[in-house]
């Protein structure tokens, strides 16, 4: 049996936003952020074990869960909140977005809002 589980960054995990910035701060920053309306999916690694043990109980063979990720958070408001958070005076720089990058990760979904498909 097979299914998939689609959904966005994993607070917490290797690669995610977070870890950087928090990396950035305690070196004393700047804050790198690719983009100023770059935003994304959140979740916690809870969220998302509890996700993936949901999908495999529900889900028969070959089957992709698109999860609805609720709103998405643009990345230059978390710097900023992490850094209001933080207290300090780090510098956010704006790097520039790279060619296989976009400002808007989109959660696929069919057009009747079904969060499961086949």
């Amino acid at each position: 049996m097979f299914t998939a589980v689609r959904f966005g960054n994993v607070i917490e995990s290797n690669g995610s936003v977070m870890q950087t910035f928090r990396k950035q701060i305690s070196q004393g920053g700047p804050l790198t952020v690719t983009h100023a309306d770059v935003t994304r999916f959140f979740m916690t690694i809870d969220e998302a074990s509890q996700l993936i043990i949901q999908s495999a109980s529900l889900g028969s063979d070959r089957e992709i869960f698109v999860l609805d990720m609720g709103e998405p958070v643009r990345i230059l408001d978390l710097a900023k909140g992490l850094i209001r958070a933080t207290r300090s005076d780090i510098e956010i720089i704006i790097t520039g977005l790279r060619l296989v990058r976009s400002c808007m990760r989109n959660s696929v979904t069919n057009h009747t809002g079904a969060t499961h498909q086949q």
